[in-house]
């Protein structure tokens, strides 16, 4: 269905009721198609004219919000949710705001206030499963702040208290495993990061923590392997992307390895760091001339970047005693 069979007809629908007030039902609903379709600013200034109608509705705060999120502007998103949840709307609609303020918090490093939004979530009436994210949640929160121990008493309490799902636990082990992992503590941490993915074999960040603990006991093959299994349920991983480039200056890569970095390359084109070492993994196979035009895409993005411009140097130098 298209936005405008979406879209409440004014002709049918009133924007005004019989009384003069707006139609507050009717613009906030079309407000939200507009948002659906990714009309960010039409349907702020719908939500707006709610406000300026002198309406304060929770889900309006909430549509401003989003609306503000689609766009980036994380900060201004935040000020509406948190607005969203002062007026004590609906069980749901105060859950959206807590988790929508908590999550940009997290996102833009604001670990320790993100926890404490959470904590307003205490006081709502919440279904089992909601809780049980919030929690892990905050598991999260703790570990990134250093409060590991707070955050292994928090997944002990979760494990005697609820019945957990195979995802709710595949994430409960992950957690324990990245905890282990900073204590240095390997094969606790690779017995963790097995237990999450014997629960969720899907879960990707589970993978990326054997990648870890393989690199770090020097079995690159094994890390390479974990990575790529990894990238492929979630290719938008710049980190693990790095360290397969890395691994790739230690052992040689299969072709298995190149079309993945080329997919990230070919979803976020700006990445010359990425055509650079797809270039030298080319370069050390011996494919000249593959290497050249990831190097000559990689100086159209940072005609700067010395590696490039060396390498570029090395494989004409080659390519000449060739001929």
């Amino acid at each position: 269905m298209n936005l405008a069979r979406q879209l409440k007809n004014s002709v049918h629908i009133p924007l005004f009721l019989a009384d003069g007030n707006l139609n507050t039902e009717v613009v906030q609903e079309n407000a939200e198609v507009f948002l659906k379709y990714g009309n960010a600013q039409i349907a702020r200034k719908m939500f707006y004219r709610i406000l300026d109608d002198g309406n304060q509705f929770t889900r309006t705060h909430l549509g401003i919000g989003r609306s503000f999120e689609q766009e980036g502007r994380l900060k201004d998103a935040q000020r509406h949710y948190d607005l969203a949840f002062q007026l004590k709307g609906s069980s749901f609609e105060l859950r959206e705001a807590i988790e929508r303020s908590a999550a940009i918090q997290f996102k833009i490093g604001d670990t320790s206030g993100a926890l404490r939004t959470l904590l307003n979530a205490k006081t709502l009436k919440l279904p089992e499963h909601v809780r049980i994210r919030h929690i892990l949640f905050s598991v999260e929160c703790l570990i990134k702040t250093g409060n590991a121990n707070e955050a292994c008493d928090a997944i002990g309490s979760l494990f005697q208290q609820y019945s957990l799902s195979s995802r709710a636990r595949s994430k409960a082990f992950y957690y324990l495993g990245k905890i282990a992992i900073e204590r240095n503590e390997f094969k606790k941490s690779e017995k963790y990061f097995s237990l999450s993915l014997a629960n969720d074999r899907h879960n990707y960040k589970a993978l990326g923590g054997l990648a870890e603990i393989s690199f770090l006991k020097q079995l690159h093959k094994h890390s390479a392997e974990f990575l790529l299994q990894s990238l492929s349920i979630k290719i938008d991983q710049p980190k693990l992307i790095l360290k397969l480039l890395k691994i790739s200056t230690l052992i040689s890569l299969d072709e298995r390895a190149i079309s993945t970095l080329k997919n990230f390359y070919y979803l976020y084109p700006n990445h010359y760091k990425i055509l650079y070492g797809i270039s030298a993994i080319l370069f050390n196979e011996g494919r000249n001339l593959e290497a050249i035009n990831c190097l000559n895409k990689a100086l159209k993005i940072n005609p700067d970047f010395m590696p490039t411009k060396r390498l570029l140097k090395r494989l004409n130098k080659r390519l000449m005693e060739v001929d």
